[in-house]
């Protein structure tokens, strides 16, 4: 199973505004035209499955019509235990244990989707196989990082591979970077 990160960030490295507002990507491009990209539609066909935190489900569906339907959802969250949308579920559970379940359940490829304590949770552990980030070019000054803080010697100790970089419109560069497994021996030892 390969688990990924599929995120765009800006310049200093932040995610969203301090209150997770992400209004500030539709300078570079709208959701539709995300939506109609066919690098993401390519990801999205490969993904079986998606694991976001509570806060990004939240988010995300105050977009509109949920844009998963078709994928296995798992959100880890405290306070929610119940979604309205099939295929979506909530636990409290381990990385280590959701990849379980989801390996069980057939899946070959995971999108951790959201912000910084879910992509931290999934590294702390050794279970971010790939990045594919997205750097717009906006400097927010704050806001939420890609990964939150801290990260421990072992989990910020991990190297990673170049695969790609590509430039995309209004001079967003797509890093593509894949965990060197020599790296990961030394995260699991």
């Amino acid at each position: 199973m390969k688990l990924s990160m599929y995120i765009a960030i800006s310049l200093d490295g932040f995610i969203a505004k301090p209150d997770g507002n992400i209004d500030w990507l539709t300078e570079y491009g709208s959701q539709e035209e995300l939506e109609n990209d066919d690098s993401y539609k390519n990801f999205l066909d490969s993904v079986d499955a998606l694991v976001m935190g509570g806060k990004t489900y939240r988010q995300v569906r105050t977009f509109g019509d949920w844009p998963y339907a078709e994928k296995r959802c798992v959100v880890v969250s405290c306070t929610e235990t119940k979604s309205d949308l099939p295929g979506v579920s909530f636990t409290v559970d381990s990385p280590e244990k959701i990849v379980k379940i989801l390996q069980n359940e057939g899946c070959r490829h995971v999108w951790i989707m959201g912000g910084g304590e879910i992509h931290s949770l999934f590294l702390r552990v050794g279970l971010i196989d790939e990045m594919r980030i997205f750097v717009i070019p906006k400097i927010l000054g704050e806001g939420i990082p890609l990964f939150a803080p801290p990260l421990d010697g072992s989990s910020a100790d991990v190297r990673w591979e170049l695969l790609s970089h590509k430039d995309w419109h209004s001079n967003i560069v797509e890093l593509w970077y894949r965990r060197e497994p020599e790296s990961l021996k030394r995260h699991l030892q």
